[in-house]
């Protein structure tokens, strides 16, 4: 149908899996780093863990995963779990073409099986790896039947490694008291989240390049739209992108606007998912729930200010509709420029920072006490972080993921960095700001409000001095150097790969070798960082301007 209009050779958008059209995203290419560092150096036989939102592409990183792995590696793959322990053992040896004839219903002689063949692999130096999908919907008893078949080992080595793929219900699950042993034995974790902003228009650029498109049919502010709406969520990205190609050739137009991917939407999508518009009181699911999946339970039930620090600024911010022509919420903090049009928009769908208020610069009703500033930084992360610091100052032992830099900066520095900082004002008596920098404005948070001000209003008052909260995984540690080696280092790589297509190193390694010091020491020359070679903080900081937490 509309193929041919957008002279396109395949449908772009279909929710089937194909190889071609895999996208793998900065959070989707650590997912899969980290499960092969699970699985081929850093799990010992232990399990591995994999959670994510429906339909944020954890089959999919599964199949990659297969399609990557060792020549030396057998891989039996589940993906209907929801049996007893007894047919979950049989199910296990059919994926390995284990004979259970004359062993089906006897537990003890199905193990003793798949011991023998486990040894056998083991002797002749292949690892066997158990990939379980939709673990969530794993019985209590079958993970426990599981966790004992990890029990199966020589003195030296245990015979099989164990991947749990599953919605977030599975970490529920592996909370429960009855199930620590095996809680204990995960050696890898990962939480998978959705795309951001930026992903979500490569996301569709790639998909139409791949169909056939000579050009990207989604405008920009279409690009957005359809962020906005899905979530960031590929599946659903999928089914509001093809019914908005629809409308756009239905409307006899060559390019997707803003306004055609919210009809869509609004066609398409449930009211419970993705958007909600002002005048259509549909119900919008509070931003604690949108969030709880992206920050791995980091902060379940988060609070609109919560947004301005642990929404991680680009990530979901756009998600928050209703704006008062007046007044822009803090949800706007995420990816909001400072107000101007946008040409390629419908003007009847509004985007956060699209209008802001305007600052009395003598009253400066946006500044805070210490305490209030450092309550709306911090809000959210209540479960990482301690009683409020002293004033001016970082708490003096923040539990990873939370990291907190304390430095003296100019606004082109704090702009990099593209998220609200806690800024102190010399003139005003100890007072302070919840602030982010972008294209010479600077965009202001307090009691729940932001407003746009002129550098030159904040430069007038601000002493330099600034405190950044942000979030780097736990197993990262302050300081990595050459001759390093860990996670840390492969989460360190797959930034490297994606701000310097030409690094040239391998990325299953988790060596810190000369190749990532090179890197290291070119990309803090680039960001004004001292040119050390070692990914201290203050280098870690700049990374996490771009590069996804795994809770």
């Amino acid at each position: 149908m509309y193929l041919q209009y957008f002279g396109l050779h395949e449908a772009p958008f279909s929710i089937t899996p194909d190889p071609r059209f895999v996208f793998l995203s900065a959070r989707h290419e650590d997912a899969l780093a980290h499960l092969k560092y699970g699985i081929t150096e850093g799990g010992g036989g232990g399990f591995v863990q994999l959670t994510g939102e429906v339909g944020t592409g954890k089959t999919t990183l599964s199949r990659c995963l297969l399609e990557d792995l060792p020549e030396n590696i057998t891989v039996a793959l589940l993906l209907n779990p929801r049996l007893p322990p007894l047919e979950l053992l049989e199910a296990i040896c059919e994926e390995l073409k284990v004979s259970t004839r004359a062993a089906k219903g006897s537990q003890k002689k199905l193990v003793d099986r798949l011991n023998r063949y486990l040894l056998k692999a083991h002797g002749e130096g292949r690892n066997v790896v158990l990939i379980i999908d939709e673990a969530q919907n794993l019985l209590p008893e079958a993970l426990e039947q599981v966790r004992l078949l990890t029990n199966l080992e020589t003195p030296t080595k245990k015979l099989l490694q164990i991947v749990l793929l599953g919605q977030p219900e599975l970490r529920d699950l592996l909370a429960r008291a009855d199930l620590r042993q095996l809680a204990q034995r995960i050696t890898a974790r990962y939480h998978l989240t959705a795309l951001d902003g930026a992903e979500t228009a490569d996301y569709l650029a790639h998909r139409l390049k791949v169909a056939g498109a000579l050009e990207n049919l989604f405008s920009p502010g279409a690009c957005r739209a359809v962020h906005r709406f899905t979530g960031g969520v590929p599946r659903l990205i999928n089914i509001v992108a093809e019914r908005a190609l629809v409308a756009t050739y239905a409307a006899g137009e060559r390019r997707v606007s803003a306004a055609l991917v919210k009809r869509a939407a609004d066609e398409v999508l449930p009211p419970a998912i993705g958007h909600v518009e002002a005048e259509t009181g549909r119900p919008t699911p509070s931003l604690g729930t949108v969030l709880r999946g992206q920050l791995g339970g980091l902060a379940a039930g988060l609070t609109l200010a919560a947004a301005a620090v642990v929404a991680w600024w680009w990530w979901d911010g756009s998600r928050q509709v209703a704006v008062s022509p007046q007044t822009a919420t803090l949800g706007s903090l995420a990816t909001a420029p400072p107000p101007q049009g946008s040409p390629d928009d419908d003007p009847a769908v509004m985007f956060p920072g699209d209008a802001a208020a305007t600052a009395d610069s003598g009253t400066l009703p946006w500044t805070q006490s210490w305490e209030q500033a450092w309550s709306q930084l911090s809000d959210g992360l209540s479960d990482t972080t301690a009683a409020t610091p002293r004033r001016g100052e970082c708490p003096d032992d923040p539990v990873p993921p939370l990291r907190c830099r304390r430095a003296r900066a100019g606004a082109e520095q704090l702009e990099a960095l593209n998220r609200p900082v806690l800024i102190q004002l010399s003139a005003t008596d100890n007072r302070y700001a919840l602030a982010r920098f972008a294209d010479s404005a600077v965009e202001v948070f307090s009691s729940g409000e932001a407003r746009w001000l002129d550098v030159g209003q904040i430069e007038a008052l601000w002493s330099g001095l600034y405190i950044d909260l942000f979030l780097i995984p736990g197993y990262v540690p302050e300081v990595l150097r050459e001759g390093d080696r860990g996670p840390g280092v492969l989460w360190v790589k797959a930034a490297a790969s994606r701000s310097s297509p030409a690094f040239q190193a391998d990325r299953s390694d988790p060596y810190f070798g000369p190749a990532l010091r090179r890197w290291a020491e070119a990309y803090q020359t680039a960001h004004g960082l001292p040119t050390d070679g070692l990914i201290g903080l203050a280098t870690l900081q700049r990374i996490a301007g771009r590069e996804a937490l795994d809770p």
